[in-house]
């Protein structure tokens, strides 16, 4: 009787120490959910990134359509096709791609450049001695379409775009101009920027089972603004009483870049805009219906009407002034996970970019050595072989050159931004 007496004495502190340890932890652990702690993040000042492939073609600018074609091409061999960029297209902002001869990146020799890039010098064009591309314009904005080999962007990727600029002429170059980059494709009939779709969720029942039909939806966003909203869940055999021991565990995934997680449910009629998930990584959330969590919906949330795409914009860009070295600017693209890759055109995608805004004057900044992969790096040059294996012969013919090094890797932008390339800090995220 003692003993059992003693045993008591102890167990009783041992389990209430336990239990209001458990309680402690729940508690952290909701205030870390519900953003009322923030975490620090903690990236090291130069974390490693190299290696890879270079996907872009014709990254340098160095080959015309014939001499990457066509076997024995000399820079003075006759033919339009040997002024044409390989694989690099011009086009007016948000116009379609057109990759034909009408609108290749030409250099001035070309039969078609009087009548168009001679006439409009808004539009780009291929500096073939030199072998960069001159773009920016003072009315109509153009950019360029780089056609990448084969079906290569899949969902859920992370790309790195970097390419040096330099100042083409002695204009200061106006202070809102900012670069962009992102990935087109071509769907049979339709074309535009490569966008996700409603992102679905999952769901578990924990405990014993019901008739209740619930649905649910989920509002990611970005610190951005940036919003996508998920599909509707319908989970026909909820628990007749939500609870902390039967419950709906939601399970959600936006893809990359989404910080924030607005969860909603409704039972019948009633909307309810159950809690918001921020600092989480394990992306669920359990629906015991907790009723100090809850603030009442009229409807289903109205995500900002920005689908997620592939697509980034500078927010410091660097151009080298007239004359001095030129300065590398990157860019981060991530491919929405809900991309419906299937529906792509066989050659169909392409890396395209320009300028946000108007500039000084026509043709205004170089850009030249175009990275494009799933690494961070320098620029590399891409590997480019004629149908019979061997290496075509350069079309263009520099004869000096202040391109400088490649400004050395640091931490690479957040997904949906950009900017100088040596800068050692971070960017502002997307």
């Amino acid at each position: 009787m003692l003993g059992r007496v003693k045993q008591n004495f102890w167990r009783r502190p041992v389990a209430r120490a336990r239990g209001e340890r458990q309680a402690a932890v729940a508690e952290i652990t909701r205030a870390l959910e519900g953003g009322e702690i923030q975490v620090p993040q903690v990236v090291p000042a130069r974390p490693a990134y190299g290696g890879g492939t270079n996907q872009c073609p014709n990254s340098d600018l160095s080959y015309s359509l014939m001499a990457a074609t066509v076997p024995g091409t000399l820079p003075a061999t006759a033919g339009d096709t040997n002024y044409e960029a390989y694989r690099f297209f011009r086009q007016q902002q948000g116009a379609n791609v057109t990759a034909a001869a009408a609108n290749a990146l030409k250099s001035v020799t070309h039969s078609l450049y009087a009548a168009n890039e001679g006439a409009t010098p808004a539009i780009p064009r291929w500096d073939r001695v030199n072998g960069w591309a001159e773009v920016g314009s003072v009315g109509t904005q153009y950019d360029i379409a780089v056609q990448l080999p084969g079906k290569i962007v899949n969902p859920g990727q992370r790309l790195f775009v970097r390419f040096p600029c330099s100042a083409l002429d002695a204009t200061i170059l106006p202070p809102d101009v900012q670069a962009y980059a992102g990935i087109w494709h071509k769907a049979g009939a339709s074309e535009g920027w490569v966008e996700g779709s409603a992102f679905t969720l999952s769901h578990e029942i924990h405990g014993a089972p019901g008739s209740q039909a619930i649905d649910y939806r989920v509002l990611a966003k970005t610190d951005s603004g940036v919003s996508v909203l998920s599909s509707v869940l319908s989970v026909a055999n909820a628990p007749n009483v939500l609870s902390e021991a039967n419950y709906v565990k939601l399970y959600y995934d936006a893809g990359p870049g989404f910080i924030e997680f607005e969860i909603y449910r409704k039972v019948g009629a009633v909307y309810t805009h159950l809690f918001t998930v921020r600092n989480s990584t394990d992306l669920q959330y359990n629906d015991t219906d907790d009723a100090g969590t809850h603030q009442p919906a009229t409807a289903w949330p109205t995500a900002s009407g920005a689908s997620p795409r592939a697509y980034a914009e500078s927010n410091s860009l660097r151009v080298g002034s007239f004359g001095a070295p030129w300065l590398p600017n990157d860019l981060t693209l991530n491919v929405p996970p809900t991309y419906n890759y299937s529906l792509t055109d066989a050659d169909g995608q392409f890396l395209r970019f320009g300028l946000t805004a108007p500039t000084g004057v026509d043709r205004h900044v170089g850009v030249d050595r175009v990275w494009f992969g799933t690494t961070f790096n320098e620029w590399a040059p891409d590997v480019l072989r004629l149908p019979d294996g061997t290496t075509p012969i350069p079309s263009i013919s520099p004869t000096s050159g202040n391109q400088g090094g490649g400004g050395g890797v640091y931490e690479p932008p957040a997904p949906g931004s950009g900017g100088g390339g040596d800068y050692g800090g971070r960017f502002d995220v997307y």
